[in-house]
């Protein structure tokens, strides 16, 4: 049987990194296959892993526990059957309930093939201040049905957001295995390996039956852009041909001003293309080789696809033709 990981988390509280440094630290040991939901229509964080001995598949427009859970079913077994993975672990969408995809793994149809181990649950102690995010049920439910706990960005929390996080996970019951403050996503891999307890969801029907709708849709010449919504949340997702660079001062000027929830790009620049990672209360910009760009901006408000849209040609460094 091969063992499976979910590693759960709401937006920005740095899945993608720890799988990074899993990966980093522990993949070349085994052939790891990962699984990638994005709820925006263009993938992104498959291009922030480097590939070296481990598969990386994404699943992108809406969310794998509703949405997209056909798709999601026929990757897995892609995955499963080509790869002949000695481990898989499985990213769901920041606003995500991992409840459905729990139960699609230890189903009658994975039970002899898949071995469901240790849920990873991914938070930023800050949040827990936060009535926006304690209120929200994707939220709680991602905790309450996580095996482990690990509360990332270390270095960004004052003395009292440390202690917030173990009142918060002392209260928690049943217990977690682990509570972990980390930094960077360093995860021990050997957590990974804990069996999964079985744990109740609070809010099962929170997300399941959520619809995504497309509400419309901007297509160019090598430049695309939809705008779609699912539950709460409203995102805007571009995907932009490689014959378009962008002037890369004035955009992350632009990104920086931007008062939206999460944003997340790979931009192909004339100076030096980038990787573009940014929640309400950190950026992370880092060297990113890619030809595309593409982007997405999430928010619980309504995004003006339009208005976004002619902004972001504002800093076009050129358009070869």
């Amino acid at each position: 049987m091969i063992p499976t990981n979910i590693i759960t988390g709401f937006l920005g509280t740095g899945k993608t990194t720890l799988i990074k440094h899993l990966l980093t630290e522990y993949g070349n040991c085994e052939t790891w296959g990962i699984l990638i939901n994005e709820f925006g229509d263009v993938g992104i964080d498959k291009a922030l892993l480097n590939e070296q001995n481990f598969t990386v598949k994404e699943i992108a427009g809406g969310c794998i526990c509703c949405v997209t859970a056909p798709i999601f079913e026929v990757g897995l077994n892609k995955l499963i059957q080509q790869v002949e993975p000695t481990r898989i672990i499985i990213e769901p969408s920041g606003i995500g309930h991992p409840a459905k995809v729990i139960e699609m793994l230890q189903s009658e149809k994975y039970k002899k093939i898949l071995q469901l181990e240790a849920t990873v649950c991914t938070v930023d102690a800050r949040h827990l201040k936060s009535k926006r995010h304690l209120s929200n049920k994707n939220f709680q439910d991602q905790i309450n049905l996580s095996d482990i706990l690990v509360a990332n960005k270390k270095d960004r929390y004052e003395t009292d957001d440390e202690q917030r996080f173990y009142s918060f996970s002392d209260s928690l019951f049943p217990p977690k295995n682990h509570c972990i403050i980390t930094n960077n996503g360093k995860l021990d891999y050997n957590f990974l390996k804990e069996k999964s307890s079985e744990r109740v969801s609070l809010f099962a029907d929170s997300h399941f039956f959520s619809e995504k709708n497309k509400l419309s849709q901007i297509f160019e010449n090598g430049w695309k852009a939809t705008k779609s919504v699912q539950g709460e949340f409203q995102v805007i997702s571009w995907e932009i041909n490689e014959k378009f660079t962008f002037d890369k001062v004035l955009l992350i000027k632009w990104l920086d001003g931007l008062q939206i929830q999460r944003i997340k790009g790979i931009f192909s620049c004339k100076e030096e293309s980038f990787s573009y990672n940014r929640d309400e209360k950190d950026r992370q910009i880092l060297q990113q080789s890619t030809k595309n760009t593409r982007i997405q901006l999430i928010d619980a408000k309504n995004l003006d696809i339009d208005g976004f849209n002619r902004e972001l040609k504002k800093f076009l460094f050129r358009t070869n033709n």
